[in-house]
């Protein structure tokens, strides 16, 4: 119970009053439920202390000739979402796994503060280990305080307690760290995301001064 990772379901229809569209090129039909996926049955998100999981729902085209299949998590489905929906989904995707929007908003503003990737990766498994440190901590002196100040029935029978999971066991607390080149990957994700809200913003600026470089290089 100490290490649990949580799960977000996300399943929008239900939000919504309207049915979902097909993605599809020259389709038109609307998509009806599929149930969730089954390998895998959700996707891991790293977060900054502690990895979570988004399981999302599967939808099918009705149309019989098209019958194409998509997760809730696709970008064809959250943009028919209303913006204040959109907004609840928590996680940038890539292919297998993704990271955090909150992961995502404090890389950039690392990267922007001449952070890079390989760097981030070390400050992100400092804060991941020392999120597992502290109830693995807490956990041997829970035991030890059993240990050393036991009732009459722990005497007479003495409890056994399990060995907190590590870090890496995949069968317990399943730590993971992205590698600095999945991070480099993940930041131009990110950056295709925002790029038309960085856009807006720089037509709106004024410029004060403004220069041009004419020069041109001879090889």
């Amino acid at each position: 119970m100490l290490y649990l990772p949580k799960v977000f379901l996300w399943l929008p229809h239900p939000l919504i009053n309207y049915k979902l569209k097909c993605q599809e090129r020259n389709c038109t039909s609307h998509l009806t439920i599929n149930g969730y996926p089954k390998n895998p049955p959700a996707r891991r998100v790293v977060d900054l202390k502690r990895n979570f999981y988004v399981m999302s729902m599967t939808y099918i085209c009705t149309n019989k000739h098209c019958k194409k299949t998509l997760s809730a998590h696709n970008k064809g489905i959250i943009r028919q979402l209303p913006l204040y929906l959109q907004q609840e989904f928590p996680a940038y995707f890539t292919h297998r796994t993704g990271i955090s929007k909150d992961v995502g908003d404090v890389f950039r503003l690392c990267v922007q503060n001449a952070l890079g990737p390989k760097r981030f990766q070390k400050v992100l498994q400092e804060l991941q280990r020392l999120t597992h440190a502290r109830p693995e901590f807490q956990y041997f002196n829970y035991t030890n305080s059993r240990r050393t100040s036991p009732t009459l029935e722990e005497i007479i029978s003495p409890p056994t307690f399990q060995t907190f999971s590590s870090y890496v066991d995949k069968d317990g607390y399943a730590g993971y760290i992205p590698s600095g080149q999945y991070l480099r990957i993940i930041y131009t994700v990110i950056i295709n995301e925002i790029c038309h809200l960085i856009d807006k913003q720089m037509m709106v600026l004024g410029g004060r001064v403004l220069k041009g470089d004419h020069t041109t290089a001879k090889m």
